[in-house]
Formats: C-alpha cells, sequence, structure tokens
C-alpha cells in the first residue's frame, strides 16, 4: 500500500472514530486490533508481560486514542501505527513501575458477592440494591456485559458470543466503557460513593 492510500485509510479510521454511531466506532477499533494488536502482543510478552497484559495494555491505548481523536485540537503528526505503539509502550512502562510499588485498586463491584443466582444477589443487600439500580441507567447492552461478568462469571469469549460480538476486543471495550459510566454513577451515590471508591 503507498504513503498515499496509507494516509486516506488512517484518515477514514479517524473519522470512525469521532461517528457519533457506536458501531461505527466498534469497527474502527476491529479494525486496530487486527492490524496493531500482534505488535503490540509481541513487544509486551518481550518485556515481561502476558498475552492478558497485552489485551488489557492495547485495550487501554485505543481507549487514549479514542479521547484524543475526539478532541478540536488533535492533530496526528506520524504514523497511526507509531502512535498507538507509542501510547502502549508508555503504558506498559507505568504499569511495571506500578506493579514494583504493589498498588492495588478496588474495582466497582469487588465488594458484592457472587453466587449462581443472580436475583438473589441483586436481593441480598441494601447496597446490592442500589448497584441494580444504577445498572440500569447503564445502557442495554453495557448492563447485560456487566452482569455477565460480575454476576454470572463468565470469560470475555463466553460473553463475546453471548452478546454477539464481533472479537474480545469489542467485549472489552464495552466492559471498558460500561464500568468507567458505573463507577461515575457510584460516584454520584451518596449511599455508595465512599463504599466502593477509592
Amino acid at each position: 500500500m503507498n504513503h498515499k492510500a496509507n494516509n486516506l485509510e488512517t484518515n477514514n479510521i479517524l473519522l470512525n472514530l469521532r461517528a457519533s454511531d457506536d458501531r461505527v466506532v466498534d469497527q474502527a477499533f476491529s479494525y486496530l486490533y487486527q492490524e496493531y494488536f500482534s505488535i503490540i502482543q509481541h513487544y509486551i510478552k518481550e518485556n515481561s508481560g502476558s498475552e492478558e497484559d497485552a489485551a488489557d495494555i492495547f485495550q487501554d491505548s485505543l481507549i487514549v486514542l479514542y479521547n484524543k481523536v475526539r478532541e478540536d485540537q488533535f492533530k496526528l503528526t506520524c504514523a497511526l501505527k507509531t502512535y498507538i505503539y507509542s501510547i502502549c509502550r508508555n503504558l506498559w512502562l507505568k504499569r511495571l513501575r506500578s506493579k514494583k510499588q504493589q498498588i492495588k485498586t478496588k474495582d466497582a463491584l469487588a465488594f458484592i458477592e457472587l453466587e449462581p443466582d443472580v436475583s438473589a444477589i441483586l436481593e441480598e443487600d441494601e447496597a446490592s440494591k442500589v448497584v441494580a439500580k444504577l445498572l440500569k441507567e447503564v445502557d442495554e447492552d453495557g448492563e447485560q456485559v456487566l452482569i455477565a461478568y460480575f454476576f454470572e462469571g463468565l470469560s470475555t469469549s463466553e460473553v463475546t458470543k453471548k452478546m454477539g460480538y464481533a472479537n474480545e476486543f469489542v467485549t472489552r471495550n464495552k466492559k471498558s466503557k460500561s464500568l468507567k459510566k458505573l463507577r461515575a454513577l457510584l460516584q454520584g451515590s451518596n449511599q455508595l460513593k465512599d463504599f466502593f471508591l477509592t
């Protein structure tokens, strides 16, 4: 592919990441995953990481890219591959430093006991009821994804199949965005913000 074609392809990806339609954004994410994940996976595994670490870092890098692209002042001054690689490298180095310090963070749903009967969990105590109510305020797909992960205990591949997503990256991205929204809702809940959030 020539330089002009590369630029056109990059511009199309950036335009898709700016789209208001989540399906268009997910298509862009899927393309980036197919094109660049193997490069990042190799880098992470060669530098004390696992395949799961690589998937997490790559997902985080695309979220950084997504947020940057949607800023009015954003201008890409290098190849998209180079930009993504640089973000991943910085994120991985930061994680390696944090691992040495053994920093632990609380997950938004970490204190809810997991049992097979979802309805029983949601009625178990007042905190669970509040979380169940807030889950309804996340979009329908996001609610289903979070329930599948945290209440039903499904793996990423199982959630991907259940939701009918194109690949596991789309699932991870949906989980990340839905958790971010849920955390924001939890932060606004006087009953739970001190309990769940650090």
